[in-house]
């Protein structure tokens, strides 16, 4: 994670396109809140005349509370567009006998 940060950096890609800032917003705040990315998907894009949507989708691993304040965080400090999406998944590692639980998040952008 820290060598993913390290290249965003290196890069320097400012604001030129919204799929790396989202990421970045969201590492940043994974980090914060003690939650993991554990699925990014390249954004699925429809177009309708004039209109293009375009829809980030990607999984979340944390506390219920955690998640929540990346979401509410995706809402208010960014201009990645809206959620669109939001559900739950508790899972169960059988190896560790441990319960953890899995967002799913559409974030919706509109052009």
């Amino acid at each position: 994670e820290l060598l993913l940060d390290a290249q965003f950096e290196a890069l320097n890609l400012g604001s030129t396109n919204l799929q790396n800032e989202l990421l970045r917003f969201l590492n940043k705040q994974c980090r914060h809140h003690s939650v993991k990315i554990m699925d990014f998907k390249a954004p699925h894009v429809v177009s309708e005349g004039n209109m293009t949507i375009r829809t980030y989708q990607f999984v979340l691993e944390g506390s219920f509370t955690d998640i929540l304040k990346i979401a509410y965080g995706l809402e208010t400090k960014g201009n990645f567009g809206g959620l669109a999406h939001m559900s739950f998944e508790k899972q169960k590692d059988p190896r560790q006998s441990k319960n953890y639980l899995m967002a799913m998040l559409h974030v919706q952008q509109i052009e």
